[in-house]
């Protein structure tokens, strides 16, 4: 079988390198190799610290399993499972959800086909490995319902508040 680089987290602050078999991938399922993937500062960055962004006394729980947590990412696709219809070998393709169990910090990482997204030439790696960021600002936005013509107030300018800004203004808010 294949081999892959991955890195385990082992400790708060502590990890390592460590060569495991590709995933073989299942039915639904699009292997994807990895060749961006973001740090999440509130999830990612708590993990690696040893802190649980929901206050669980019993999370994180380590060693984690290898390549988790990493949720950001993007690559192309590798192969695929009996029953993907979306993707080809060779798409390039983002997340837009986390996979339960693994995460994208290594070299390849099996997907669900609802959690991709096919992306344009146009497209680098690095631009789309915030789509699932922007996926989670949609869905926040959206929770207030028609807000044509209205204001809208951004409460911090990390990477989520640029996004939801540039969210606002495609949909049309004045300000």
């Amino acid at each position: 079988m294949a081999k892959m680089k991955s890195l385990h987290i082992t400790g708060p602050g502590q990890f390592s390198i460590v060569e495991l078999d590709v995933p073989a991938v299942k039915d639904h399922e699009v292997l994807v190799e990895i060749e961006v993937v973001a740090t999440c500062p509130r999830w990612d960055m708590n993990m690696m610290a040893g802190k649980d962004m929901f206050d669980d006394a019993k999370s994180p729980e380590y060693p984690l399993a290898p390549g988790w947590p990493g949720h950001e990412a993007a690559g192309i696709v590798k192969a695929i499972g009996s029953g993907v219809r979306e993707f080809t070998i060779g798409d390039r393709v983002a997340a837009l959800e986390h996979i339960e169990g693994s995460g994208a910090y290594a070299q390849y990482l099996n997907f669900r086909e609802n959690e991709l997204i096919k992306l344009p030439g146009n497209i680098s790696f690095i631009q789309a490995v915030s789509f699932e960021l922007l996926k989670c600002v949609m869905i926040g936005l959206s929770q207030f319902g028609d807000m044509r013509g209205k204001s809208v107030i951004v409460s911090g300018l990390g990477p989520a508040g640029m996004l939801a800004i540039q969210a606002a203004r495609i949909w049309g808010l004045p300000k």
